[in-house]
């Protein structure tokens, strides 16, 4: 059953179209993925579906685009505008997604207290279990968990609660309108690059939960890996039209690959005989004799439905990195340096840099990864220790969403600004090696997307030689042809490579070597991503394994000793009742230090509670 049914969109900026007559639909349950090159018009797409952008008139067809989601159903859209106040503290403005829960927990504690003085009342008794059955199917009990959570989920601690919003940086809103989001559990969940601003331990778990998530799934995404893990179906937003492949990106691939295949066959023989019928018709047209079998040709000819092979989007970029470096050497020493600034995040380590290496450097968010590139350049000071030079190196750097371009310049502008011998005509052929065409050459920076800026990024850092580069998030915002000619390009390149990524596919493809910040500690592991989970899981199961066995076998219970438990059995039952009572209190829940003193409290009697049920069955058998 769809969920929501898009018909004939069109939208136009000016003279340029984006796209026209789209009609689509997206099914319950379903993971779609949209993708397309940059500036293809997905967000815009995306926009429309919820309201923010309005579709273009459709010109001569004059077909009415309409979008109709099914009845009762809700769509959730990651952006900035979920927060309601950044004035409010984080849990204030997590807590106000469930108002209706709140709201129904004052009144079951109302309905039960009332009915304690009352127990005769059939309405309150009626009451009482119409509320019962709404919270549990709102999940009223355990919202508060729920928060904790995903909260915890999305990297924040116990002490970020009560901090108001307007104190957290702009990657770390972005993550707290994502959990919010999906605390509201829409029908139809839509979202725009989800896994930037994430660790590669969120994305693993973001994917496990878009996975079993219960509604449907609209999202765009360049990460091949987590497409892969979670689309269902594809759309390609493409020649300004929309294809629809079924399966993930692996599937995707092989689909387009054979659907392209078999256009360009059936173009060929569709071509031999538009020609046969072009030369019957010049041939005899003249001759009197055949006139009216050549007109006969025309009106066959005049029917034929032209098969027409679009000219991909997915040209390649030419991009190429030199380095002046042309054989190993040693760059770098990282002298039992340790990272951090108040506290510290890397406790010292030690490594040699190679010209040959190429490192992935990855941890959760907050563990000093851009630390680590920035205490190299020298714009933050070590908390100890000391970076050693062999030689004097010239460094590239690609900042994380931090362009420092003028905006109100052009790419045009940037790349006379570097070069300016090279003159308007091979300036404008070093643009177009990197997407920019015709009068984008001349857009303002303002106007630019985040793929355009890198790739604007990228066009002026090619420019110079460099014998180390440092890159932090590179493949953000870049579309699959961008990333892919940015990975040939950095496997290719013979200098070192220090990149801080998320991009699981790109360390892959083009790293050696892994540092890890993990629980203040840098480990070097040798290899790709995989290497590093094989790793860390060997850790933890050797943890399990050196773990005391401290179970007894039970020999059985004396009368008195199952009396006692039955006893402690309903006074931990009654006190969790009355910590149920306590939680939802405004006093309490807005109050994360007594909240939590309740929750640790809640804990251990459900602990207790849960050997003391284990033992009577164990008793029982």
């Amino acid at each position: 059953m769809s969920i929501l049914t898009a018909s004939n969109l069109t939208k136009r900026f000016g003279t340029v179209e984006l796209f026209s007559n789209l009609t689509f639909s997206i099914n319950e349950k379903e993971r779609v993925a949209l993708l397309g090159a940059n500036g293809c018009g997905k967000t815009t797409l995306l926009k429309m579906l919820i309201g923010e952008e309005d579709a273009s008139p459709n010109g001569e067809d004059k077909k009415q685009a309409t979008i109709a989601l099914a009845r009762d159903k809700s769509v959730g859209y990651l952006s900035q505008k979920v927060i309601s106040n950044i004035d409010n503290t984080l849990m204030e403005e997590v807590l106000s997604v469930f108002a209706r829960q709140i709201e129904l927990n004052k009144q079951f504690i109302a309905v039960t207290e009332e009915l304690s003085k009352n127990s005769d009342d059939h309405k309150l008794a009626t009451r009482y279990d119409n509320l019962l059955l709404e919270m549990e199917k709102t999940s009223a009990f355990d919202y508060l968990y729920q928060i904790k959570a995903i909260l915890t989920r999305f990297g924040f601690s116990s002490d970020d609660f009560d901090r108001p919003i307007a104190s957290f940086s702009g990657g770390e809103r972005t993550k707290i309108s994502f959990a919010k989001l999906i605390l509201t559990r829409p029908d139809l969940l839509i979202l725009d690059e989800p896994t930037n601003h994430l660790d590669v331990a969120t994305i693993e778990w973001l994917t496990k939960f878009l996975n079993s998530y219960s509604g449907a799934v609209l999202f765009v995404s360049h990460d091949r890996y987590f497409i892969d893990d979670v689309a269902t179906r594809i759309i390609e937003l493409e020649n300004n039209t929309l294809t629809s492949y079924s399966g993930n990106y692996e599937q995707y691939v092989v689909e387009k690959k054979n659907n392209a295949e078999l256009l360009l066959r059936q173009y060929r023989v569709q071509s031999k005989e538009i020609a046969k019928l072009e030369w019957f018709i010049k041939f005899y047209m003249p001759k009197p004799r055949f006139v009216s079998r050549a007109k006969d040709r025309e009106k066959k000819l005049a029917k034929i439905k032209r098969i027409s092979v679009p000219k991909t989007s997915e040209s390649k970029l030419k991009l190429s990195l030199h380095t002046p470096l042309k054989a190993r050497q040693k760059l770098l020493f990282f002298n039992n340096i340790s990272l951090g600034y108040d506290q510290v995040l890397v406790d010292p380590f030690s490594f040699y840099l190679y010209s040959d290496n190429k490192i992935a450097v990855m941890g959760d968010n907050g563990t000093g990864k851009s630390t680590f590139l920035k205490a190299i350049r020298g714009e933050v000071e070590l908390k100890e220790g000391e970076i050693e030079f062999f030689r004097r190196l010239n460094i590239g750097y690609l900042k994380q969403n931090d362009f420092d371009f003028n905006p109100i310049e052009t790419p045009f502008q940037v790349i006379t600004n570097l070069r300016p011998m090279l003159g308007k005509t091979l300036v404008r052929k070093h643009l177009g090696r990197f997407g920019f065409y015709g009068e984008d050459v001349f857009k303002a920076i303002s106007l630019l997307s985040g793929g355009e800026l890198m790739r604007l990024n990228l066009a002026r850092l090619v420019l110079e030689d460099y014998e180390l580069l440092l890159l932090d998030e590179p493949t953000n915002n870049l579309d699959m042809v961008t990333r892919d000619s940015l990975i040939d390009a950095l496997k290719e390149y013979q200098g070192a490579l220090l990149i801080v990524s998320h991009d699981r596919y790109l360390v892959n493809q083009v790293c050696n070597n892994i540092l890890y910040f993990h629980k203040q500690e840098a480990l070097m592991v040798e290899g790709d991503y995989q290497d590093l989970k094989e790793q860390l899981i060997d850790e933890q199961e050797v943890k399990v394994v050196n773990k005391p066995q401290t179970e007894k076998k039970n020999k059985g219970l004396t009368n008195n000793a199952i009396t006692k438990l039955l006893d402690e059995q309903d006074k931990i039952e009654t006190e969790l009742k009355h910590i149920h009572a306590q939680e939802i209190k405004e006093e309490v829940y807005m109050d994360y230090a007594k909240l939590e003193q309740l929750n640790d409290k809640k804990h251990k009697l459900e602990q207790r509670l849960l050997e003391i049920l284990l033992a009577l069955e164990i008793n029982n058998e």
